[in-house]
């Protein structure tokens, strides 16, 4: 979603999140909006004059006619996002495959949160993460990048709480403390260990064209990766992933992600045209590749 393009000196080509009108202590009015650009949270304030007075109502009127759309592309894990026009992969995401099923991706080693929940047949020992939204705990899924250190952690020697109802009251205690409940948080817990975020992007779901397929190997042709730092690549022109054999009829850029819960390489098929495949029954397949592109390669775990 775009800002209307009449509003001055806006950031372009922007993914507008909130907006809202704030008055500081001298009575001075602003528009704040907070939006992500290249998977970057950051906001925009603007002091409110006479002159800018009737563009932002025309702003704001249209961010209020799209707020359910903006809700959809944030709270629901389910949404498949395709876009025409992605130039690059975020630094996390997820694929949704041809069967239904859903793999998170990271591009980066440290600064991610991938959600699971876990709960021991005792109740005693957990681990799971939250967002609040709209004053209310949820359980967050799906995996997020993290931009910045947490605004809140805390930690213990001891457990924080005997099972976790107790700890999801203690969470909320913490928040209202803070004055925070009326902020969108990122919640990471365990029974000893509290992290509360504030500056977080979630790992949106994509749908990219299917170029192969047999059993559980399928390569997808994707957008190229703009942040690299934290990946090794191999040049090389054979992998084996499980029982699947591929060939490249020259070496090229290889890389293992950070992947659950299946397997995942990222390749640059640069002056590649064709990978042949040896799969478990024996059999070699030919596959297509354009020589300029750039392919996700998969194999699903179940």
């Amino acid at each position: 979603m775009k800002m209307v393009k009449e509003f001055p000196d806006f950031p372009k080509d922007i993914d507008i999140l909130t907006a809202q009108v704030t008055i500081d202590k001298d009575g001075k009015q602003y528009l704040l909006v907070t939006f992500i650009k290249n998977d970057i949270l950051d906001y925009f304030l603007h002091e409110i004059t006479d002159r800018l007075e009737n563009t932002i109502k025309m702003a704001l009127e249209y961010i209020k006619n799209v707020e359910e759309e903006i809700e959809e592309e944030w709270g629901k894990m389910s949404e498949v996002k395709i876009l025409k026009y992605l130039k690059y992969l975020p630094k996390v995401f997820m694929i949704k495959h041809v069967g239904g099923q859903v793999t998170k991706i990271s591009t980066v080693q440290g600064d991610y949160i991938d959600w699971a929940k876990y709960i021991s047949k005792s109740g005693r020992k957990f681990s799971g993460c939250y967002e609040l939204i709209n004053y209310a705990l949820a359980e967050a899924r799906g995996i997020y990048y993290i931009i910045a250190s947490p605004r809140i952690f805390i930690t213990s020697r001891e457990k924080f709480a005997e099972n976790l109802n107790d700890l999801t009251d203690l969470i909320m205690r913490i928040i209202e403390f803070y004055d925070l409940e009326g902020k969108r948080l990122l919640i990471n817990y365990d029974e000893k260990q509290i992290m509360i975020l504030d500056k977080y992007v979630k790992g949106q779901l994509y749908q990219f064209p299917l170029v192969y397929k047999n059993g559980k190997l399928e390569i997808y042709e994707t957008p190229a990766l703009k942040y690299t730092v934290e990946l090794n690549f191999d040049i090389k022109n054979e992998l084996t992933i499980e029982n699947y054999e591929l060939k490249f009829p020259k070496s090229i850029e290889i890389t293992g992600l950070i992947s659950r819960p299946n397997i995942v390489y990222f390749i640059y098929a640069k002056g590649t045209e064709e990978l042949t495949i040896k799969t478990p029954d024996n059999q070699e397949n030919k596959v297509m590749l354009n020589p300029e592109k750039y392919y996700l390669i998969t194999y699903l775990k179940k």
